[in-house]
């Protein structure tokens, strides 16, 4: 399973700027299974159902980081 990571940076519910490093697994390197991962990581993360943030760039991870 490819991983992949990324900073992203998004306003909280009190608006301030946080920028937070995500990484996921995802099933293939497919743009579908990429975003599935995404989202779940990002719903973990975000409580209060805000919407994952536009335009991210990820990152994969070679083997060796894993």
């Amino acid at each position: 399973m490819p991983r992949y990571r990324a900073l992203i940076e998004y306003t909280d519910g009190r608006g301030r700027e946080q920028t937070r490093t995500v990484e996921i697994r995802s099933r293939s390197d497919s743009a579908d299974d990429l975003a599935r991962a995404a989202q779940e990581a990002w719903a973990k993360i975000r409580e209060h159902g805000d919407h994952l943030p536009h335009n991210i760039h990820w990152e994969r991870l070679d083997e060796e980081e894993e």
